[in-house]
Formats: structure tokens, C-alpha cells, sequence
């Protein structure tokens, strides 16, 4: 069959590929305590602890503070230190604040705009990972993306996705998961999220 990967970017993140001889690898989808780089969770993670550094006086300030008080039903930043550690708040509740990220992104918001970037280099760098252990890097194939993360973020997040692969692999072209390669990389990832899940 063809070559393919998938990459994947919701709450948490995923890149899994297949090459023409059937064999299989991914990387990434370690889970929000050791990964999920691009992922919802992460572009959170990140742009709480940029929201620290702004209250603190340690770095410049930024609309994601607004919009995590709005979030997280807070009146002050340092409210957020309680709402963020309640018992009730779960991992899916904090990467729902992503998309607030990539909202303040849009609005042009400089710390906001890195975040998101940087989540699209660590997706590509995962991708890279991928071409390079499947040795793909001089074929043509497709690299599908499905998430959440794609939806709300778009170019976004897909441009420094694009600059990490075409690094390594300046033949691979992107387009939503339609073939047969995607699909089956597609249920790798979630083969091995299951794995890890039930393995927490």
C-alpha cells in the first residue's frame, strides 16, 4: 500500500505513519504529564504558565490573562491559582482553555501567537520523527491532520507544521485523512492512546 501518516491534535497529540512495506511507528501521545505537544492541553499548560509569569512581573502581559479569568469563572489572576488546582478540574476541562489560546492568537496577542506556533513546530517535529524512523524522506506521500486544534487554529498552527516536515521530507503533501494510510495510522494512535490510558 501507499505511505501515510496522520497527525493528530485534540486534547492531547499524536503523529503515527505507515510506509509501503506496512511498517508501523509513532511518535508522541505520551500524555499531558510527559507530552501531548500542539495539543489542547498543551497550548493550556503553556499559556498558564504565561499568565503567571505576566501576574508575577516576570514577563509581559498578555489578553490570555482575560481570558482565563473568563474561563475559569475567576476575578483576578490570583484566582486562578485556585480555580486551576480544584479537585474538579480535569485534564479535557484545562485544554478546552486552548481554544481561548488560539482566540487570542487570532486577535494578535504576541504571547498567544508563539504559543501556538511552537505547538505547530513540536507537531512537525513529531512528524519529522516519524518520516525519518519509516525512511520516507525522499517519497511522496500524504500527511493527513484531525483534531480540534486544526479546526480552531487552522494555518495557524499547520504553517510551522509544514516548515518542520518539508525540513525533512520536501515531497509530503497535507490534505484531511481520506485515504486508506491515514485511516489505518489513524487507528495506531488511537490503538496506542487506549494503551496508555489503560496503562495510567
Amino acid at each position: 500500500g501507499a505511505p501515510g501518516l496522520v497527525v493528530i491534535a485534540g486534547t492531547g497529540s499524536i503523529c503515527c505513519g505507515i510506509n509501503a512495506r506496512g511498517k508501523r511507528f509513532c511518535a508522541g501521545g505520551w500524555g499531558p504529564i510527559a507530552g501531548d505537544e500542539g495539543g489542547g492541553a498543551w497550548l493550556a499548560r503553556r499559556a498558564l504558565r504565561a499568565i503567571a509569569y505576566a501576574s508575577d512581573g516576570r514577563g509581559p502581559e498578555t489578553l490570555l490573562t482575560e481570558f482565563a479569568c473568563n474561563y475559569f469563572h475567576c476575578t483576578t489572576a490570583d484566582d486562578l491559582t485556585t480555580a486551576i488546582y480544584a479537585p474538579t478540574i480535569t485534564n479535557e476541562r484545562i485544554a478546552g482553555f486552548g481554544k481561548d489560546v488560539v482566540e487570542a492568537a487570532k486577535r494578535k496577542d504576541e504571547i498567544a501567537m508563539e504559543i501556538v506556533s511552537d505547538g505547530g513546530t513540536e507537531l512537525g517535529r513529531a512528524a519529522a520523527a516519524v518520516i525519518r524512523h519509516l525512511q520516507l524522506e525522499r517519497e511522496r506521500f500524504q500527511i493527513a491532520y484531525v483534531g480540534g486544534v486544526f479546526k480552531s487554529s487552522g494555518e495557524m498552527i499547520l504553517k510551522p507544521l509544514r516548515v518542520e516536515v518539508a525540513r525533512v521530507a520536501p515531497n509530503a503533501y497535507f490534505a484531511p485523512p481520506h485515504f486508506s494510510p491515514a485511516v489505518a495510522a489513524a487507528r495506531m494512535a488511537r490503538e496506542r492512546i487506549n494503551h496508555i490510558a489503560l496503562a495510567v
